[in-house]
């Protein structure tokens, strides 16, 4: 679960747990960075050189959150271009300054526009939003083209098409997508209008608002990627989805995945 107090983030947790148990956007890319500034003292302490001195972002060009801003010219590099992560030059999954990289480059999906700006989105959260409306598209008449753009949209924001090309770092992907998750099951609980009745009138009991979480998240982890053909790729999604679930209801799990079954065999 998540820490919403950024004093207790602070004071609690050491890095890696403080960046994946903080909230706010500009407070994680300041852990962040402050990793990656500790992976360049000791590359370059040694004389040696690896991938995070060939970029650490190298296109981040020093700007750091407290800039409110970030860039995002990584958003659209992969491994098979020869950038940082160079998993065939001896980097591997246990090196944290590869393992930092691909952070900045999920932060950077995650926070920042098209200009590199922190504008406020959540943009995974944004895409998470929009999947029942780009699975609407797909049996449009004219929606065709739409679909495409918009489902080619959500998977770079997630970056599953990285993921998939660089399974070593898939705990790096998990991680992330977990944070996500439970600040979606946060945000959900503390809306009203989330668990309230029909009309707004009274708030429903626990049971009926787990039930109806369960159903939300295996929606957009099951239902709408098998709908959309996408659901392997983000298959670490969908587990990111039971795991958080699991950790805010821990005895509601049977319930998550017996909604789960029954999503999937909706498609045999």
């Amino acid at each position: 679960m998540l820490e919403k107090d950024i004093n207790r983030v602070q004071q609690t947790y050491t890095w890696p747990d403080n960046y994946y148990m903080a909230t706010d956007a500009k407070l994680r890319r300041q852990y962040l960075d402050e990793a990656i500034a500790s992976d360049r003292s000791t590359d370059t302490s040694d004389g040696s050189v690896t991938a995070s001195d060939k970029s650490a972002i190298a296109s981040d060009k020093g700007v750091t959150a407290s800039d409110g801003s970030a860039d995002t010219s990584d958003k659209s590099v992969n491994a098979s271009d020869g950038s940082a992560i160079a998993s065939d030059k001896g980097v591997t999954a246990s090196d944290e300054s590869a393992e930092n990289i691909w952070r900045l480059r999920l932060w950077n999906s995650r926070y920042a526009d098209a200009k590199g700006k922190i504008d406020g989105v959540d943009h995974f959260m944004r895409g998470w939003m929009n999947l029942p409306f780009i699975a609407s598209q797909k049996k449009g008449l004219f929606g065709a083209r739409k679909y495409k753009k918009e489902l080619e949209e959500f998977m770079q924001t997630f970056l599953l098409d990285d993921l998939a090309e660089n399974e070593a770092f898939s705990d790096v992907f998990y991680r992330e997508y977990l944070n996500f998750v439970c600040f979606y099951i946060q945000i959900s609980n503390n809306d009203k209008s989330y668990s309230s009745l029909v009309l707004g009138i009274g708030k429903m009991p626990e049971s009926s608002l787990l039930k109806k979480l369960a159903q939300d998240l295996c929606q957009k982890t099951i239902f709408y990627p098998k709908e959309m053909g996408i659901y392997e790729k983000q298959s670490l999604l969908a587990k990111a989805a039971r795991d958080a679930f699991a950790l805010y209801y821990p005895d509601a799990v049977d319930l998550y995945d017996q909604i789960s079954k029954t999503t999937i065999s909706s498609f045999k």
